[in-house]
């Protein structure tokens, strides 16, 4: 663990990353029934999603 040094990274959705021609390939060549998704958990037919309200970071000032 790196001590002192936070990164922060926003992904811009409306302008996504490229893939280049080898990953795209590589995604491709994947068949749905090769992705394990038994970590998953299962979600009733009821569930709600909301999207959550805006982070707040609270910040600890250093001691002295």
């Amino acid at each position: 663990m790196l001590k002192g040094k936070v990164i922060k990274f926003r992904l811009d959705t409306g302008k996504p990353a490229a893939l280049s021609a080898e990953a795209h390939a590589r995604l491709a060549a994947i068949r749905e029934e090769n992705i394990d998704c038994s970590d998953i958990p299962e979600c009733s037919e009821d569930a709600a999603w909301y999207r959550p309200g805006p982070i707040t970071t609270v910040t600890k000032p250093e001691s002295r």
